[in-house]
C-alpha cells in the first residue's frame, strides 16, 4: 500500500503543472479487468465488456466505433508480464483503446487517471473480474480499486481550484462508468458531498448503441485473450536451495490486504491463520522456504481471508499433481 500512496502523490503533482483543454472529436475506452478465478467467469466478462461498449452514448458519425474496433483487432499491440498480466492498446486519431487484464493496482490506478488526463472529451471506464459484493471493489491478485479509489482520481484531476480558478475555458467532459452493479460505486461517486466539476458522470447507463458485429469480435478477443494465472505463477518457487529451519518459537504477523494473516512455529509445529485478500499471499516468500506447514487456521469465512489461503492450498495440490505426473513418466520409462 506504500507503493500505491507514493504513485497517488506523484499523479497527484502532474496534475496540477498540467491541465488539458479536452477535444469534443476525440474519445478514450479503457477497460480493466480484475481478477478471473477459472475459466467459464470470461463469458460474464465479455457480456460485461459487451454492455459497458453499448452503454456508452456517443455519435457514432463522429466516433465510428464498428470501424476503430475492427482495426484494434488487427493493428493493436499486447505486451505481457507475470500472473497473467496482459495490455492490448491501439491509437488513432479519434479513439485511444486499452485494455488491462490483472493488472497490478498501481497500474489501473495510474492508467484510470491517465484515462481523465487524456484530451479527449468522451471517455468510458470498464471495470469487470471479480469483485467484494459488499462494496463492489474489483479485485487484483494484489490489491483492489474501489470507488474511494476512483472518487480520489476526479477529485485530483477535475475538482483542484486552483486548476479549475486557471482554466476557466475547459471543453466539459462526459465520463461513462460501466462497473459491478452492486456495492458503493453510486453511494460514493454520486452521493453526499456530490463531485462537482467540469465533467458529466454517467455510472451504468442503459445500452443506447446498436448491436455491432466488430464489437462481438473485440468482446471474442479479449475472453480469449484471458487466462487465469496458474498457482505457480502466482506463488513463485525459492530462488534458493534448501529448507529453512525454525529453532526457537515465534509469530510472523503480515498486512495482507484489506486483511491480516499470522504465521506461528512452535516446537516444530507450524501454523498459518487466515490468508488475507491477496491471491498473490504476502506470506508465501517466508513460507516457500519451510519444508512443510502442519496446519492452516481459518478465523472465519470472508474476502479479507481466504483469497491468500486458497492460493496456497491450491498450490500445494499442484505440487502433489505434478510430482505424481513426474514419478508416473518415470515408471513408464522404466517399463
Amino acid at each position: 500500500m506504500a507503493s500505491s500512496r507514493v504513485l497517488e502523490r506523484e499523479v497527484q503533482q502532474e496534475s496540477k503543472t498540467a491541465t488539458p483543454d479536452f477535444c469534443p472529436h476525440k474519445y478514450s475506452l479503457l477497460v480493466i479487468i480484475g481478477r478471473t478465478a477459472r475459466h467459464r467467469q470470461t463469458e460474464h466478462i465479455r457480456k460485461e465488456i459487451e454492455r459497458g461498449i453499448r452503454s456508452w452514448d456517443v455519435d457514432l458519425k463522429s466516433c465510428n466505433l464498428n470501424l476503430f474496433l475492427q482495426e484494434f483487432l488487427s493493428h493493436h499491440t499486447a505486451s505481457f508480464k507475470g500472473a497473467g498480466q496482459k495490455c492490448l492498446r491501439h491509437y488513432t486519431k479519434v479513439l485511444d483503446t486499452q485494455v488491462l487484464i490483472s493488472p497490478s493496482q498501481e497500474l489501473a490506478y495510474s492508467e484510470a487517471f491517465a484515462l481523465l488526463s487524456r484530451e479527449s472529451a468522451h471517455k468510458l471506464l470498464i471495470l469487470t473480474g471479480l469483485s467484494v459484493e459488499e462494496s463492489g471493489e474489483v479485485l487484483f491478485h494484489r490489491g483492489q480499486f474501489s470507488p474511494e479509489h476512483l472518487r480520489r482520481i476526479i477529485t485530483e484531476q477535475f475538482i483542484d481550484q486552483e486548476s479549475a480558478a486557471s482554466c476557466p475555458h475547459l471543453t466539459k467532459i462526459n465520463l461513462t462508468l460501466s462497473c459491478p452493479n452492486i456495492g458503493h460505486w453510486r453511494k460514493i461517486l454520486l452521493g453526499n458531498p456530490p463531485l462537482e466539476g467540469p465533467f458529466t458522470l454517467c455510472i451504468n447507463a442503459p445500452e443506447v448503441l446498436p448491436a455491432m458485429e466488430s464489437l462481438g469480435e473485440f468482446t471474442s478477443l479479449i475472453s480469449s485473450t484471458i487466462c487465469p494465472a496458474s498457482p505457480f505463477d502466482l506463488l513463485p518457487p525459492p530462488t534458493t536451495v534448501g529448507f529453512l529451519k525454525l529453532s526457537r518459537p515465534c509469530c510472523y504477523v503480515f498486512p495482507a490486504g484489506r486483511g491480516d494473516c499470522a504465521f506461528f512455529a512452535v516446537n516444530g509445529f507450524t501454523m498459518l491463520v487466515d490468508g488475507g485478500s491477496d491471491s498473490q499471499a504476502c506470506f508465501w516468500k517466508l513460507v516457500r522456504h519451510l519444508d512443510r506447514v502442519d496446519a492452516v487456521l481459518l478465523t472465519h469465512v470472508g474476502t479479507e481471508n481466504l483469497p491468500g489461503a486458497v492460493s496456497f492450498l491450491e498450490r500445494k495440490v499442484a505440487e502433489k499433481e505434478l510430482s505424481y505426473d513426474v514419478k508416473g513418466k518415470r515408471t513408464s520409462n522404466f517399463q
